[in-house]
């Protein structure tokens, strides 16, 4: 019992998240900054980076994707398609050596990291030996690198900016605050907090336990970055092979052949987009949307239904505010913007389904969904 009274156990039902972080060690020097780039050097043709990111650009060449992306700091590596002028530019916040899974083969792409080296100006430091007198040891001494990604604190809800100089890194970290996450400390993470006092009675002993819900919860699931497969997805038509349900996902932009969307049959009078998670205990807390790449055809009204793991047994989502009437979603209004809406209440289900409703010139959409697969429990122990 006193060694109880002493620590407080924390219980975890899911693996915990951890993430790597690495900064520079120097102290004191110069350090300069360099950018290079040569088209056709530091590329993978025919690959792109998936789902990583956070702008797309329409550009005149592959220089053009380029000055694009060296200014700002969150851009590390980009993807560029080719025989097109629209849209044809995605900035990315990762690149390839901090994510070698994510780089995928994409006919008609081109993958380009962004070439950056920190070049720091080392000097000897003398140190004396203790009790005077000459001779004293020298020490190589190295610079802290400032590449100015922090001047303008991109870091939100409170999180601190640390510039960041590896050649191959990010370049700059924001080290976030409890119930914050993401690249800019943008994402929240809900927590439900159980007090479960009865269990004084029952078991008789002199402390209060409490459980708290932390979840995580706000990641995407995966269709724009591949966790969800192809096989998970479906659809109630396609207006082909080349409009297949497979690229209704968030920033697809296709390439000659495969079109940048699901685009449904035109005789479908209720086209629908589904998702089959496989975990019944999937929490849903937000949903996107985007229309077509480089057509102006989008979704303008859709709803949403879902089922555990009866395929046959779908529910509409009413929402906190609407108890007895389905609940419908405000769509596009363009080809390219992406429109997310939160769940409030959110969804717990295994298949999650677009209903579509009204469209602009034809039903055609690419979508994310986000959430967490199951909860991460802490247990408190208190004592009186």
């Amino acid at each position: 019992e006193a060694f109880l009274r002493r620590f407080l156990f924390v219980f975890f039902s899911t693996v915990g998240i951890s993430t790597n972080v690495a900064m520079g060690s120097c102290s004191i020097g110069q350090c300069s900054t360099s950018f290079s780039f040569i088209i056709g050097k530091n590329m993978v043709d025919g690959n792109a980076l998936i789902g990583y990111v956070f702008a797309n650009v329409s550009v005149a060449g592959v220089m053009d994707c380029y000055k694009a992306c060296r200014p700002n700091c969150r851009c590390i590596s980009f993807n560029f398609l080719t025989n097109t002028n629209q849209d044809n530019c995605q900035l990315n916040e990762e690149n390839r050596h901090l994510k070698p899974d994510a780089l995928k083969p994409m006919g008609g792409w081109m993958y380009y990291d962004m070439v950056i080296e920190y070049r720091v100006e080392q000097k000897w430091e003398s140190k004396g030996r203790s009790g005077g007198g000459g001779g004293g040891e020298m020490n190589l001494a190295c610079a802290s690198c400032y590449n100015k990604c922090c001047k303008d604190q991109p870091c939100l809800n409170g999180g601190t900016c640390r510039e960041n100089c590896q050649e191959t890194g990010k370049r700059f970290i924001c080290d976030c605050p409890v119930k914050y996450t993401g690249q800019l400390c943008e994402s929240g993470m809900n927590a439900l907090i159980y007090s479960f006092r009865d269990l004084l009675r029952i078991s008789r002993v002199p402390y209060v336990i409490s459980i708290a819900y932390v979840i995580h919860c706000n990641r995407a699931l995966g269709m724009e970055n591949g966790e969800i497969t192809d096989a998970q997805i479906s659809a109630s038509s396609e207006y082909d092979i080349d409009h297949a349900s497979v690229q209704g996902r968030l920033n697809f932009m296709g390439n000659h052949i495969k079109q940048g969307a699901w685009v449904a049959s035109p005789n479908d009078v209720y086209p629908w987009l589904q998702i089959d998670l496989l975990k019944h205990n999937t929490r849903i807390t937000r949903v996107a949307t985007q229309g077509r790449h480089n057509h102006n055809q989008w979704v303008t009204k859709y709803s949403l239904l879902y089922a555990d793991n009866d395929t046959s047994i779908f529910q509409y989502y009413k929402g906190q505010e609407q108890q007895n009437a389905t609940k419908e979603f405000a769509g596009n209004t363009d080809s390219h913007t992406i429109v997310s809406h939160d769940l409030i209440p959110p969804i717990t289900t295994r298949y999650i389904r677009f209903q579509i409703i009204t469209w602009y010139a034809h039903a055609s959409m690419r979508v994310e969904v986000y959430g967490c697969h199951g909860n991460i429990i802490f247990i408190f122990i208190f004592f009186k």
